[in-house]
């Protein structure tokens, strides 16, 4: 193959496996190629960094990325559940700096300092568990989503790399 093919970005690739995902906009079962997680991810985040419409266009694709993250999990043979790393420490931070006010007077103390120290430790528990967690969740799954798939079938279907 000759370096200007190899250096030619193949758009029918793209378009197969961008609208393809969309094709599946809701499928959580099965399994899904690194070609089609990573082309999904890379061009969803391309056009999430236009101004104005990135916003709109993250909540579009948001139900297709979990799901073809879901797949991509699924074909490195682990539950989809996996992808509760980043959007669990949410609900946890919640309850944790809820916790950590009430413990340190609850409401009636509002205004005093006991209450200004209870509310930031709950807002430093609620920072760790916001940004600390969900990029390390962040981390652990891209490093899977990079791995190959499991060769032949596994419990959630057939290699979809025919």
């Amino acid at each position: 193959m000759s370096a200007a093919k190899k250096n030619k970005i193949d758009f029918e690739l793209i378009k197969k496996y961008f609208i393809g995902t969309f094709n599946k906009y809701a499928v959580f079962k099965g399994r899904a190629r690194r070609l089609e997680f990573w082309i999904f991810f890379f061009c969803t985040w391309i056009l999430g960094l236009i101004p104005i419409i990135g916003s709109i266009i993250s909540l579009i694709t948001l139900i297709p990325s979990i799901a073809v993250g879901v797949r991509r999990l699924h074909d490195t043979n682990r539950s989809g559940l996996w992808l509760l790393l980043i959007y669990i420490p949410l609900p946890i931070a919640l309850i944790l700096s809820l916790s950590i006010l009430i413990s340190g007077g609850g409401i009636s103390s509002i205004g005093s300092a006991d209450f200004f120290s209870a509310f930031v430790s709950g807002l430093g528990a609620l920072l760790i568990f916001l940004l600390i967690l969900p990029l390390v969740g962040i981390v652990i799954l891209l490093i899977w989503a990079a791995q190959p798939g499991t060769a032949g079938k596994n419990k959630y279907g057939p290699n979809p790399k025919k």
